[in-house]
């Protein structure tokens, strides 16, 4: 099973994995239709993986917009990561704010559609898993620059290495309404 805690943002959830450790090691359920259905997620779609190496290192903020902009499962498998979501859904009291915590291993966020992602590697390598209710579409992409001062996400470590796509990422417009999800 698994322990759901809701957070300050509307509909973003930590979600904590409930392992059964034995002599063999640890098993857990990650995910499960039913829970997922309930928490207005969706199925699956797509399964990702990243793995990154050095501590600092920052992906992100990205998601999709619509109509292919959908639920996130965020699983931190192996390494410890800071998480970010920050909302882009239009008519949110919480437009633009962010919620950030310290990810490890069974511990993950469940993202509803309208909430950018991205995490910075605080031990390193992170690996972390991704169940998606959407299949990628890059004509969908979004990115917002991680250093967005008008979001002022609290990164703890100095931005390490960063890809050029969030590198060149635009910051929000200063009237920017949000994305309908």
């Amino acid at each position: 099973m698994m322990e759901i805690l809701d957070t300050p943002l509307v509909g973003l959830k930590f979600v904590r994995l409930q392992p059964h450790r034995d002599d063999r090691g640890v098993f857990a359920r990650i995910a499960d239709i039913e829970t997922f259905q309930a928490l207005g997620a969706g199925p699956v779609a797509q399964v990702n993986i990243s793995i990154t190496g050095s501590k600092g290192t920052v992906r992100g903020i990205h998601m999709q917009t619509p109509p292919a902009c959908g639920s996130k499962l965020v699983v931190c498998l192996r390494g410890k990561v800071w998480d970010v979501a920050v909302d882009l859904r239009l008519g949110s009291p919480t437009l633009r704010k962010w919620h950030g915590t310290e990810l490890g291993p069974m511990e993950a966020f469940l993202l509803p559609p309208g909430c950018a992602h991205g995490f910075q590697v605080l031990e390193g390598p992170a690996e972390i898993l991704y169940l998606m209710s959407e299949t990628y579409c890059k004509a969908a992409e979004f990115r917002v620059h991680p250093l967005d001062p008008t979001l002022g996400v609290g990164w703890p470590l100095s931005i390490g290495k960063l890809s050029e796509p969030d590198r060149a990422a635009p910051l929000l417009a200063t009237d920017f309404p949000g994305v309908s999800p």
